[in-house]
């Protein structure tokens, strides 16, 4: 069993914008970042079962 971990860009978020990140397969909070940076640096995402998926909700939030 491999672990894959890879890093994705999200280009749609509004770089002004604050974004809570929810792990829905885990039901847990990966983090709060900054819209700029889920542009520029991504985020990463491990899926620990292959063949596998990993569904990730991105909530705007207050700053």
């Amino acid at each position: 069993c491999q672990v894959e971990t890879q890093r994705f860009r999200i280009p749609w978020v509004l770089s002004g914008r604050r974004y809570r990140v929810w792990d829905q397969n885990e039901e847990r909070l990966v983090g709060e970042f900054e819209g700029k940076v889920l542009q520029e640096v991504g985020i990463e995402v491990t899926i620990p079962k292959q063949p596998g998926a990993k569904v990730l909700v991105f909530s705007s939030i207050a700053k």
